[in-house]
């Protein structure tokens, strides 16, 4: 056998996995969930987003959390995130059903509405002192500029306090994770540099969080490549 030959022959799993993620590029969310061991449909507001960008690029966000970037691989029975793996069980031009270990997944095609243009958006005002922070602010969006391969939910953020130093301990605020209790924050902001607009936070561990902006209703705060954006909700 030449080497031509052989080098063809391993070029068809490749070319044949390359085909299987151009069949479901494009924008997917979830309209049904069937725990394990039931036949009926359950109510759920953590909607699964998938963005199945060209090549093996895939955005994955759960409604209320996150969105993040990986790579996936897609075979005839399985779809692996990297993070999550489902059984696909069935896979048409528009929709498809997926299983993991708690439930099954019935997603569907849709075309996201338009975002509007970021040149729309006020230019950011300098925060010059924690003041102008003050608030309880809680995450409604998160992204990442990087490949994401396990999500740590303990360190995404949830929410944060900005209280000024309203005990006399020194501390200004607090920071909750994704599984803090509502009561139990596992980081508290010990000072702001208006200069560098970075939070320094202590507690379970320090954290840095760059302010990127806090006007208009929204702070936005970054970490090492993972932005959080953050609103006042009414109580």
């Amino acid at each position: 056998m030449n080497k031509l030959l052989l080098l063809l022959l391993a070029l068809i799993p490749v070319a044949a996995q390359g085909q299987k993620n151009a069949e479901v590029t494009g924008h997917w969310k979830e309209v049904e969930r069937i725990p394990g061991g039931k036949t009926k449909p359950i109510a759920f507001t953590d909607t699964i987003r998938l963005q199945f960008n060209p090549g093996n690029e895939v955005l994955w966000q759960m409604r209320g959390s996150l969105q993040y970037k990986s790579v996936y691989k897609l075979s005839k029975d399985v779809l692996d995130l990297g993070h999550r793996r489902f059984s696909v069980l069935q896979r048409k031009a528009n929709s498809m059903r997926l299983q993991d270990e708690d439930n099954t997944y019935e997603l569907v095609r849709y075309t996201p509405p338009a975002i509007p243009e970021l040149a729309d958006e006020s230019a950011p005002v300098a925060v010059t002192s924690i003041a102008q922070m003050k608030g309880h602010w809680s995450k409604f969006k998160g992204t990442s500029d990087r490949t994401v391969r396990e999500v740590d939910y303990t360190r995404a953020i949830k929410f944060v306090d900005i209280t000024g130093d309203i005990m006399g301990d020194g501390r200004i605020g607090m920071v909750f994770g994704g599984r803090d209790p509502d009561t139990e924050p596992s980081w508290y902001i010990e000072s702001y540099d208006p200069k560098t607009q970075i939070l320094t936070c202590g507690g379970k561990d320090k954290r840095r969080l760059k302010v990127l902006r806090c006007q208009d209703n929204e702070l936005r705060i970054e970490e090492n490549g993972t932005t959080y954006f953050l609103r006042k909700f009414k109580q």
